[in-house]
């Protein structure tokens, strides 16, 4: 099976009604931009920014939109996502106009590298 390049526009809406969702593409700061090497066993932690309708803090769903065959291939490899969750801003409040935090957990059961052009994930809060 061929995998195709994730069209933004195409993306359906998920089954249950979110509170909030947001595509982070590759090219984003903070996300897998590509070249990341994590050992076997180790997990690498990603904090992605997220926008105001994200709130409070919890539990939070992020997957690879189907179909980025770079993500095909760190699975592949043994890439997963452990869990991800919403916490507030780093620093300072909502109200002072810092957003809040998506912290994402990647584990790797063998030595792998991301292609170099990284790959997309989409945040889901239910």
């Amino acid at each position: 099976m061929a995998w195709t390049n994730f069209q933004k526009s195409n993306w359906t809406r998920t089954v249950s009604s979110e509170h909030a969702r947001q595509y982070f593409p590759a090219s984003v700061q903070g996300t897998v931009t590509g070249n990341l090497t994590i050992a076997a066993g180790a997990t690498k932690t990603l904090t992605l920014t997220a926008t105001f309708q994200f709130q409070g803090n919890g539990q939070v769903e992020v997957s690879a939109p189907e179909g980025v065959s770079n993500f095909q291939t760190a699975a592949a490899q043994g890439l997963v996502i452990t869990n991800a969750y919403l916490t507030g801003p780093s620093s300072g409040s909502y109200s002072a106009g810092n957003h809040p935090l998506i912290v994402v957990n990647l584990f790797s059961s063998t030595l792998m590298t991301t292609a170099a052009t990284g790959f997309d994930l989409i945040a889901v809060q239910y």
